[in-house]
């Protein structure tokens, strides 16, 4: 099994350059309507190329030096991660319809007998019940997939995060770009896509997890669920 982060060499540096290309479009330092023989084009796709580059590393860097946690706290914001109030959704209102509410609360109804008293305690207990699930699982196919989507799209929003910053700083510095209200838009809105595709990606994971550990019964061991339900965030 590849590396769950194989996606770094791949998906999230392909990301990185197609946000930094779409950013000097938008600025108009880089013109694919002129002809690519003139000078002065070919200035500019030397100098987007360069620019292109020192945003891709940067981000690249400011990707791996944040931890795990922080960026799971930059996803998540003011909002409880998913795990962190699985059992709680499941009992008050279940969507998923790969099993029934019953099936949870008889499959886990040691977890929910000893529910601490206060949501804080509640939402630790609710995500080290859930994780100690996940770690039975970690390296089911399905499971190492979903876990695999949420790093990648987690990732690039990071990315984006990053590249936001150095936008503004360059912008308002008046290095190689001018500051404007449109690009800063363009950013903010790939934050917002790409934060609404990680809190999706954690929510789908967590429940693949209790679908699968709850199904364990019922199918073959090797028997992966191909079918996948979106569920809104509430």
């Amino acid at each position: 099994m590849n590396s769950i982060k194989d996606y770094r060499n791949k998906e999230l540096t392909a990301y990185i350059i197609a946000n930094a290309l779409g950013l000097l479009i938008f600025l108009n330092i880089l013109d694919l309507k002129e002809t690519l023989v003139s000078s002065e084009n070919i200035s500019r796709i030397i100098n987007s190329f360069l620019i292109t580059s020192c945003l891709s590393v940067f981000a690249y860097l400011g990707d791996s030096i944040l931890s795990g946690d922080i960026k799971d706290k930059l996803v998540d914001l003011w909002r409880r991660r998913p795990g962190g109030v699985v059992f709680t959704k499941i009992k008050d209102n279940n969507k998923d319809i790969r099993f029934t509410t019953e099936q949870a609360l008889e499959k886990y109804k040691d977890i929910y007998s000893n529910f601490p008293t206060t949501l804080k305690e509640r939402y630790k207990y609710e995500n080290s019940k859930w994780y100690g699930i996940y770690h039975k699982y970690q390296n089911v196919e399905k499971i190492y997939n979903s876990n695999r989507d949420y790093l990648l799209c987690r990732d690039m929003h990071i990315a984006t995060y990053v590249m936001t910053v150095l936008y503004i700083v360059m912008g308002a510095f008046s290095v190689v770009v001018n500051l404007t209200l449109p690009c800063v838009f363009y950013e903010v809105g790939f934050l917002i896509i790409t934060n609404v595709a990680a809190r999706q990606k954690a929510k789908r994971l967590v429940y693949n997890v209790i679908a699968y550990d709850l199904q364990q019964k019922a199918m073959p061991k090797n028997y992966f669920f191909d079918k996948e339900e979106e569920m809104d965030d509430e």
